[in-house]
């Protein structure tokens, strides 16, 4: 069984490796949008994968906290924020206390993205 969660939020970002007439080079704000993909099979005790009470929580403590209206560069281990590397570093700050994961998408608009499935 597959399900995923969706969740958004804001921060700011520059990418520091473009650049300098790039206009992503300059610190400007996004709304992210992350889907948490999970795989595993229904639990007969409760009839769910996971409690989606439970994978908020801990998709709160372990990255909305963090992320959420913070300037993405600060961020340890995300001095390069690009989609890209957002995405593994939600996979890589989830996988281990969600060890169901199988990848994170990262979009930054309805027409592009990044899915991260781990290495």
């Amino acid at each position: 069984m597959k399900l995923y969660k969706e969740y958004k939020i804001h921060a700011a970002r520059f990418l520091s490796k473009l650049p300098g007439d790039h206009p992503c080079s300059k610190m400007h704000g996004h709304t992210f949008f992350v889907k948490v993909l999970l795989s595993g099979e229904v639990k007969p005790e409760n009839d769910f994968v996971i409690d989606f009470f439970e994978l908020d929580n801990l998709f709160n403590i372990h990255v909305f906290k963090i992320l959420d209206h913070s300037v993405l560069n600060e961020v340890d281990e995300l001095s390069s924020p690009t989609t890209e590397n957002i995405a593994k570093w939600v996979y890589n700050r989830l996988k281990s206390v969600l060890p169901m994961l199988s990848s994170v998408t990262v979009t930054e608009g309805g027409s592009y993205g990044c899915i991260y499935e781990g290495e």
